[in-house]
């Protein structure tokens, strides 16, 4: 047993190398099998990753949480996605969000609600754009919601699809907290991050149901989210949104641009949520999509981009 005590030490330490090289090893792997598609612009000190195309009122696409800039181009059915539909007649903007993808981290990989929101107007401007309509799925709509409340001369519009919109039922659990912890965040994400396939898996067809996840975006997703920085960032996310959204929401009934809304009927954590959200704002259309859970831009992208076409008819 003592030979065991002095030896686990070892144990251990050579586990977690193993487990930093094998992260290593899935960084090249997302770099060499998904290469960065766009450009990159420098905001604040931190890199964007930018896909942009076409002509036309412009339309920024914020992503969930975890994700990244391509949820606007895949869909369930291989056909187009958000993105290339918008492009036909607007110039489409969509980014990977701080800490995801191929743009940078802030603060180990941790940047807030706010902090996101207030580098929006950096970035729009970088890419000569004054303002426009905010598309966001889940977590990026609590960011256009933020952006709106904060920076409401660069929105010029919003569609929320399936967003966290106020804090409750907003939740974090043990594995966000220990990925937040100051010390031994870091070190726990850098090694754990590699085992995270079949949560990632498992989080997926939750948020798909009762559709089937889209044929290979489960491996695509694992290799993007099963990274310390994403992890990360997506702890400190979770952990801060519930008391954030508390603080804008009373803020919600003076935003003055349209906004849509559109949640899934299976999407039982976001319907009352959105449901109050529409009620407590001047121009709002609600729409409910019966049959579909949380996962709207891959699930019904046509009618996604048709409701940004409305929405700028309002």
């Amino acid at each position: 047993m003592r030979f065991l005590f002095f030896r686990l030490p070892g144990y251990l330490l050579f586990t977690a190398l193993v487990l930093v090289g094998v992260q290593a090893l899935q960084n090249d792997d997302m770099q060499r099998t998904f290469p960065a598609a766009g450009s990159f612009v420098e905001v604040d000190g931190l890199n964007f990753h930018v896909l942009r195309q076409g002509q036309g009122s412009p339309v920024l696409l914020l992503h969930g949480s975890p994700g990244f800039a391509d949820d606007f181009r895949l869909t369930g059915d291989g056909g187009p996605g958000v993105f290339e539909l918008l492009a036909v007649d607007h110039d489409v903007i969509a980014i990977d969000r701080v800490g995801y993808g191929y743009t940078d981290g802030g603060n180990d990989g941790a940047l807030g609600l706010f902090g996101q929101a207030d580098l929006l107007p950096g970035l729009l401007a970088a890419l000569g754009v004054d303002s426009a309509v905010l598309v966001g799925h889940s977590y990026g709509a609590s960011l256009a919601l933020a952006t709106a409340v904060r920076h409401p001369q660069i929105v010029d519009g919003m569609l929320l699809l399936g967003g966290a919109v106020y804090g409750e039922g907003v939740e974090s659990g043990f594995l966000e907290h220990l990925a937040a912890a100051p010390v031994l965040g870091p070190l726990v994400s850098r090694s754990l991050a590699p085992l995270l396939g079949p949560l990632v898996e498992e989080g997926l067809a939750e948020a798909f149901a009762p559709d089937p996840i889209p044929p290979g975006y489960a491996g695509r997703f694992a290799i993007h989210f099963a990274r310390p920085g994403p992890m990360v960032q997506r702890a400190h996310e979770l952990i801060e949104l519930p008391p954030a959204l508390d603080a804008i929401g009373p803020a919600y009934r003076g935003i003055k641009v349209p906004v849509t809304i559109v949640v899934g009927g299976e999407d039982t954590r976001a319907l009352a949520n959105n449901r109050r959200l529409a009620e407590n704002l001047e121009q709002a259309r609600y729409l409910e999509l019966p049959g579909i859970g949380h996962e709207i831009p891959h699930l019904r992208a046509r009618l996604v981009a048709d409701e940004v076409r409305g929405l700028l008819g309002r």
